[in-house]
């Protein structure tokens, strides 16, 4: 799905609903430069349970097998939608992006009681395709 906002046009990849075990988005063999994140996150909640919140790690995971992997990327939930710009095709190696890792791990070095889940959220990923 394609829609176009004040950037240029985007490419919805998909959305992925995090949790502390590996997600993972798969994703059409094109080039993508220019990522959106945006966080589906219930404001109201998030914002008076400092407690409980969580940050991402996403990667991508390149070929056919889940041998060649990128870099982590940490990912901080706010209000704006966060645009990243990677390389993530290497001509020479013909290195496509095929899926996209994606979890929550918690924020900072917050102590969790046992028992205590951090809030449910999820992560919009779009690709950016023109201006």
């Amino acid at each position: 799905m394609q829609f176009v906002d004040d950037y240029g046009v985007w490419n919805v990849l998909g959305e992925i609903q995090l949790s502390d075990s590996p997600v993972y988005l798969f994703v059409p063999n094109t080039s993508k430069k220019i990522i959106r994140y945006t966080y589906l996150i219930d404001w109201n909640v998030w914002d008076n349970n400092p407690g409980v919140r969580s940050n991402a790690l996403v990667r991508w995971h390149y070929g056919n097998n889940n041998e060649l992997v990128g870099f982590y990327s940490k990912l901080y939930p706010k209000k704006e939608s966060n645009i990243v710009a990677y390389n993530l095709i290497s001509e020479n190696l013909e290195l496509v992006p095929r899926k996209l890792e994606a979890r929550i791990i918690k924020q900072g070095k917050r102590l969790y009681l046992p028992g205590t889940t951090m809030l449910p959220w999820s992560l919009k990923v779009e690709e950016f395709q023109s201006v």
